[in-house]
Parts: structure tokens; C-alpha cells; sequence
């Protein structure tokens, strides 16, 4: 598990992770990573913590919690809007509807462009599926504005923001 910081914790972090029952080989900071078997240099700062499986990442967020207030939380919550921009969005409108509805506009698109003209019943689809591509814009700009504002807290107040799905942007 590499977690990036350019935090320090205290000297019982070590000790509290391994009274919390978790088995790993060591905690360090390094700015090394491991990438494709070769250790590469220059990397941001991160607090490394070898050997855990991710049924053990909740309990180390507990400990960096308690030693470094809202690790990561920005990112973590940046994240969760662009989850729920993606839910919604899938909520109206599925993957394979998504793909139909681009196959039937190249379809009218070639139509239109060999001269034919579009039946009543295509222009309704059409005007239909702008419609639902206006719905993920609108989705996609209001996560963008939820991101920002979350990209101009601190850890501290992202931490503390927690009303991201009822957000009056969306």
C-alpha cells in the first residue's frame, strides 16, 4: 500500500498499526516506487506500508486518521463526486443505452449526409438522445464545479464535508 503525503506522523504510528493486529513488513517515507519490478526514484513524498491486503486498508486509515487528520481526504472525495456524477448519469441512461444511442445518430448522421431525409419517428430519436447528452453535460459541469470546491480545502475541511451527493450544484 503506498499512500502519497507530504505529512509526517508521529513516532507511535508504527506501534499503533501493529497493535491494530495488521501484518506487514515495514512502514516507511520514500520518494521510490516499485513500478514494473524496477525501483524508480523522484516520486512525491509517500508513506509506504508493505504487505497489506485491501481488507487491511480501513484499519490503516483509522491509525493515519488518528496521527494525520483527514490523510488523503481531498482526493478520496474528489473521487466520491466523480462516482456519483458517473451514477447518475448510468442511472438514465445505461452503457448499452449510451451505445445505442450513438450507432443510431452516425446512422442518421449517414442518412443525412447521402441526401435522404429523416422520418418523423428518427427526428423524435434524435432530438430525444440531444437531449440525454445535454443531461451528462449538465452532470459533468456540475461534478466539475464539486471537484473545484473540494480542490480548494484542506484535508481538515474535506474531511469534514460530507454533503457532496446533496450539493445544490447538481
Amino acid at each position: 500500500m503506498i499512500i502519497e503525503t507530504t505529512k509526517r506522523c508521529s513516532s507511535t504510528f508504527y506501534k499503533e498499526l501493529k497493535d491494530t493486529g495488521l501484518v506487514f513488513t515495514a512502514v516507511d517515507f520514500s520518494t521510490r516506487r516499485k513500478i514494473n519490478g524496477k525501483v524508480v526514484k523522484g516520486h512525491p513524498r509517500a508513506l509506504v506500508i508493505s504487505d497489506l491486503t485491501d481488507a487491511d486498508i480501513p484499519a490503516v486509515q483509522a491509525v493515519l486518521d488518528a496521527h494525520v487528520p483527514y490523510f488523503g481526504h481531498v482526493a478520496r472525495k474528489r473521487s466520491a463526486v466523480k462516482q456519483e456524477a458517473s451514477r447518475r448519469i448510468l442511472e438514465r441512461m445505461p452503457e448499452w443505452k449510451q451505445r445505442n444511442y450513438i450507432a443510431f445518430n452516425l446512422e442518421m448522421e449517414r442518412k443525412e449526409r447521402k441526401g435522404g431525409t429523416l422520418t418523423t419517428e428518427e427526428i423524435a430519436m434524435v432530438t430525444f438522445t440531444e437531449g440525454e447528452w445535454e443531461f451528462a453535460k449538465a452532470i459533468r459541469a456540475a461534478s466539475n464545479v464539486i471537484e473545484a470546491k473540494i480542490a480548494l480545502l484542506t484535508d481538515v475541511e474535506a474531511g469534514e464535508f460530507n454533503d457532496h451527493l446533496n450539493d445544490s450544484n447538481w
